[in-house]
């Protein structure tokens, strides 16, 4: 691989880890939900307004459904915004593993694509490696923000005195 090849992957790794795993300017996802408990995760502020742990289930199928895309394996039908599991702790710590397993796996994946790969179709899709990521970069990097409002909504209502429950 050329000079120029490994500096322009390790920036993609970087972009990659910036959204997902270290923190910068922004929060991560997986900071964002890090420390979330059970109860934040599947109280819901009112009416039909997502709660974490609706984004977190629409995040994770989009992340499996870019590492599909990314590896070149077929398309699977992805329910865009899927129910959560009963509200629980184990419920909640197997959305929280099974997200970080998941950006582990794509950031592998991205880590073992040539540049040529990085910049190409994959068989049977329409959509280039680098689109793919940009595009779930830019996705987690919303929802994480929307994450860390929900649980500071969720703190404040607590501190006021006002029960916020799942």
């Amino acid at each position: 691989m050329s000079e120029f090849s490994i500096l322009v992957k390790k920036d993609w790794e970087h972009f990659f880890s910036i959204v997902n795993t270290e923190e910068a300017w922004i929060i991560p996802l997986l900071s964002a939900v890090d420390s979330v408990t059970y109860e934040q995760a599947f109280w819901r502020p009112g009416g039909q307004v997502a709660s974490i742990a609706d984004i977190m289930m629409h995040a994770t199928g989009w992340l499996e459904s870019t590492l599909r895309g990314v590896l070149g394996m077929p398309e699977l039908d992805n329910e865009d915004w899927p129910e959560p599991p009963a509200p629980s702790e184990a419920a909640w710590s197997e959305m929280v593993a099974r997200l970080k397993a998941t950006v582990l796996d794509l950031s592998r994946a991205l880590h073992n694509l040539s540049l040529e790969e990085l910049y190409s179709t994959p068989t049977g899709r329409e959509t280039k490696r680098s689109t793919m990521i940009t595009d779930i970069l830019v996705h987690n990097a919303y929802h994480a923000g929307q994450i860390v409002k929900l649980r500071q909504a969720h703190d404040a209502l607590e501190t006021a005195g006002l029960a916020a429950t799942a």
